[in-house]
């Protein structure tokens, strides 16, 4: 199953092509209902245990995600957005209180950037009456504001993809350099590490 979310809207927008540029472009504007429907269709395949890898995933669309989803499901998020604002550390103090399992690992390099952690692509993994996944053509961030495709994994996909996830959780990750990435457990609600 693939999903289209959003609704082009044709707009000016400068783009240039070598050394001329054209007023003529065009930009979009997802329609939310459109993202909300696809949301909805996802989450109601939602499992016991949900885990989301975003790069790009900010604390305002990490809460808004969270909020989403049912109390009971268990989320285990990686992203290599800073975590440890004050907003998303209130959020994630009251979802621990009210007996919530949310946490969160940001991946780092070395130096503390993002740029040698192994991530990429957006996916969901949940763990319902079997394992599934899905693959985000854009981050949480951009799903109201960007055209894009959420397509459903194959089997193997997604346990190569857990697999790959569960790594990343547990144990240290090296980049293509040999470099070490630490994780940074900053702002997580369970830090029983």
């Amino acid at each position: 199953m693939s999903m289209i979310v959003g609704r082009h809207i044709w707009d000016e927008r400068r783009i240039e092509f070598g050394s001329q540029q054209t007023s003529r472009g065009w930009c979009t504007d997802a329609d939310e209902l459109t993202v909300a429907q696809a949301l909805t269709s996802i989450q109601t395949e939602f499992g016991p245990v949900v885990k989301v890898v975003d790069p790009y995933l900010d604390d305002d669309h990490i809460i808004d995600f969270i909020e989403e989803i049912e109390e009971d499901t268990e989320v285990w998020g990686i992203t290599t957005e800073p975590i440890d604002t004050q907003q998303l550390t209130t959020k994630l103090q009251s979802w621990e209180a009210a007996g919530r399992q949310i946490e969160f690992l940001r991946l780092l390099d070395d130096d503390g950037s993002p740029s040698g952690t192994p991530l990429h692509d957006r996916f969901i993994l949940t763990n319902g009456d079997r394992l599934r996944g899905w693959v985000l053509g854009t981050s949480f961030n951009s799903l109201e504001t960007n055209v894009s495709v959420i397509s459903e994994l194959p089997q193997r996909v997604v346990n190569e993809l857990d697999r790959a996830f569960n790594a990343w959780w547990y144990e240290p990750v090296d980049d293509q350099r040999g470099t070490n990435c630490r994780k940074s457990y900053e702002g997580t609600s369970n830090t029983n590490q």
